[in-house]
């Protein structure tokens, strides 16, 4: 089923299921994109299996290989995303025919760096993943049509959804036993969030779910903020979607040139008010998030 690429980026532990699942529903051409190896702790947690004769193999390649035997072509690539984007031409990264780029790296300056390429050199929609709080809450952020909003706008959005929600709000903290250092062997170990395998099994289905429904043409104009929590009884897990219209986007001139992002909620929120007191005249401070990288300023509401 060729009508388009699949770029995936990350193949760890949530990344690998997603691939899995969608190879397995008959979904391809892949992408994969991934600089780590494949040590043996990663076993508890990965769709792969252990490769005893070659140690240290690097996952894209492994996961490549698996998805092959599925009889779905894909190509593997070993170097950092990052680095990539920064020293290669990024048609040779999104091909034009891309249809869907899912990243589930849990890297902040990989989410940065995919931020910030233009529209036009992004063809398909992007969809971010992760999860929080050792698998009790999951995200997934699915980009609006051309961009907007982008993946950034739709994880400010949800940081916001924190201000009401303790549980959401807990998703942002990182205590101290929440990634810890787990050993393997003699002097070998890796720092990671403790969670089962079958928890971020939970989370990965659904996400390769909506994932396979985009890839069928189910999506919208509008941007799609997804939020998992896990049930009190650990058995499931209730998604609760948010669309989002577009982010007013104000550019200011100056010396360095900076971007400001009005989330669609804060828009509406400032013309109702405006519309509520017609005869004087408003203002107000806006508060939100600001990107050193990127050079934005992002106010949630």
């Amino acid at each position: 089923m060729e009508k388009g690429r699949i770029v995936h980026i990350g193949c760890g532990s949530v990344g690998s299921k997603i691939a899995v699942h969608l190879a397995r529903s008959g979904l391809g051409p892949f992408k994969l994109i991934d600089s780590a190896a494949f040590s043996p702790h990663n076993v508890a947690r990965h769709a792969l299996l252990p490769v005893p004769e070659l140690p240290g193999q690097p996952k894209a390649v492994l996961l490549a290989d698996q998805i092959r035997l599925l009889r779905t072509n894909t190509e593997p690539h070993t170097d950092d995303i990052v680095t990539l984007c920064q020293q290669t031409d990024l048609k040779t990264i999104f091909p034009e025919n891309s249809r869907l780029i899912i990243e589930t790296t849990g890297s902040m300056a990989v989410r940065e760096m995919l931020v910030s390429i233009p529209p036009r050199k992004l063809p398909g929609r992007l969809l971010h993943c992760a999860l929080y709080q050792s698998g009790k809450v999951g995200l997934m952020a699915l980009e609006g049509n051309r961009r907007n909003p982008n993946v950034s706008d739709l994880v400010v959005r949800h940081r916001d959804l924190g201000v009401d929600n303790p549980e959401i709000a807990s998703s942002f903290q990182t205590p101290s036993d929440s990634i810890v250092r787990q050993s393997v062997g003699l002097g070998c170990g890796s720092h990671t969030m403790v969670m089962p395998d079958t928890r971020i099994s939970l989370y990965s289905a659904g996400m390769a779910e909506r994932a396979r429904q985009v890839l069928a043409g189910k999506i919208s104009q509008n941007g799609e903020l997804w939020v998992g929590t896990l049930a009190e009884n650990e058995l499931q897990v209730s998604w609760k979607r948010i669309e989002m219209g577009q982010t007013r986007v104000l550019k200011v001139e100056g010396k360095n040139v900076w971007e400001i992002r009005i989330l669609d909620e804060a828009v509406k929120q400032m013309t109702k008010e405006v519309k509520k007191y017609p005869e004087i005249e408003t203002g107000g401070v806006l508060i939100g998030r600001i990107s050193l990288h990127g050079g934005v300023s992002q106010s949630p509401g």
